[in-house]
């Protein structure tokens, strides 16, 4: 008896093409990447995977995230703030709850926002961007990217922790986008000693701190 051969649906070939693509960004990224279904598992959160299959970036943008030494996220299921995140994973945080930046007063904590897409950080701070005040940082960031904002730093470390296991050698004290309540942007540091992430707004925009640099990251 002849077979018959089943012809192979749209989605059957979307779904060959979407794992294709994974697959080529675990071979380009290596541990640098971090899948939907990894996030899910580490973090217990829904994902819509499928969705971000499809907004996977191509193999060029997969490389110039390879060249420039930095990790590929994906970005959280839903807009979520620094508090957000902090009760995902509150072991990862220091103070783990309450602390001096909950209070309503401090919006950056409440309305800086990490968006769902996919998110690649530098794993160190911007080359150079050391003893330099903020302008001069800026002066310093490389095309295609920016500075991430409190919520997208915490949520970038977050995921690589959870899934990697932590490594304090990424993205250590670095100023970010947010603004606190003196009007400077936020310090944001990854402690190698404790191994929690907290954050600091004692250092004013203008100051020069040797071991301060800036964050950088590309959204796509």
């Amino acid at each position: 008896m002849r077979m018959v051969e089943k012809e192979t649906t749209e989605e059957e070939k979307q779904s060959g093409e979407d794992i294709a693509n994974f697959v080529l960004a675990y071979k380009i990224l290596h541990a640098d990447f971090i899948s939907p279904w990894e996030s899910t598992y580490a973090l217990d959160l829904r994902y819509f995977a499928l969705n971000l299959c499809h907004t996977l970036p191509t193999r060029k943008e997969l490389e110039w995230c390879r060249d420039n030494d930095m990790f590929l996220v994906p970005g959280p299921p839903k807009p979520m703030s620094l508090l957000d995140i902090r009760g995902v994973k509150n072991e990862y945080f220091l103070p783990r709850e309450d602390g001096w930046y909950s209070g309503v007063e401090h919006r950056f904590a409440h309305d800086d926002m990490v968006n769902p897409g996919w998110i690649a950080f530098a794993k160190a701070p911007v080359a150079d961007s050391f003893d330099k005040n903020w302008l001069e940082q800026n002066e310093l960031l490389p095309d295609m990217m920016s500075v991430p904002n409190v919520a997208e730093v915490a949520w970038g470390l977050m995921v690589y922790s959870a899934v990697r296991a932590f490594h304090h050698h990424i993205v250590k004290h670095v100023r970010t986008a947010s603004i606190g309540l003196n009007g400077s942007r936020i310090i944001f540091e990854n402690h190698h000693i404790s191994q929690r992430l907290f954050l600091q707004n004692i250092f004013g925009d203008e100051y020069r701190v040797e071991s301060i640099g800036i964050a950088a990251c590309r959204k796509f």
